[in-house]
């Protein structure tokens, strides 16, 4: 278990969370010293399934992640975004963190590198309440305030696959770079379409009904 904590005045009251202390459920005391992550007060928190990290974000915009042996520190970089994260989801492999924002913002970054796998994408106008994968990490559930949900695809296979049906034929390497970003360049189809038509690919996450 986590949980955020400040210096000035309550957890129950607004201000400024700049710590994180993780607890023993079975005996139900701190494990560690408190970890200083941020000035900012601190909105979602999520371990990963292995174990091993716990993703802290904050409403300045901010997602650090900490190792939970050793309670060191490292901040993922957001490239001065300004949004502030309300829910934190990892992958099933812990490779995958998504975060959503309060301004309806989804985000996927690859946990390893901290590389932003994927442009952002939108939900909602709203802030969002909840993110959780599917068991196999195909699929991104996401909840937004106003009751709002749906289910993304987010298997990057799948986007390959896609833009190779829309483009007719397998990308070359200039085209993969361009709408798959810095993903390993993979370009076969595993079937080739019949379509002689060449359309501008745009894979990207899409809801799934």
């Amino acid at each position: 278990m986590a949980a955020g904590s400040c210096k000035e005045q309550s957890i129950e009251q607004i201000g400024s969370l700049c710590s994180v202390q993780l607890f023993d459920l079975q005996t139900r005391t701190p494990v560690g010293q408190p970890i200083s992550t941020t000035q900012s007060t601190i909105t979602s928190l999520a371990f990963s399934p292995n174990g091993t990290a716990l993703a802290s974000g904050d409403q300045d915009g901010t997602i650090y992640l900490i190792d939970v042996n050793t309670g060191k520190l490292g901040e993922i970089p957001l490239g001065g975004f300004s949004e502030g994260f309300t829910s934190l989801a990892f992958s099933p492999d812990s490779s995958t963190l998504a975060a959503g924002t309060d301004q309806g913002n989804i985000f996927l970054w690859d946990v390893k590198s901290g590389q932003v796998l994927s442009k952002p994408f939108q939900f909602s106008n709203l802030p969002l309440t909840g993110l959780a994968f599917s068991p196999d990490g195909r699929l991104l559930y996401t909840a937004a305030q106003d009751g709002k949900t749906s289910a993304w695809d987010v298997d990057f296979n799948s986007w390959a696959q896609r833009a190779c049906v829309l483009a007719g034929r397998s990308l070359d390497q200039v085209e993969w770079r361009q709408f798959m970003g810095d993903l390993e360049f993979n370009p076969a189809c595993q079937e080739e379409p019949q379509s002689t038509a060449t359309p501008t690919p745009t894979p990207s996450p899409t809801p799934t009904p």
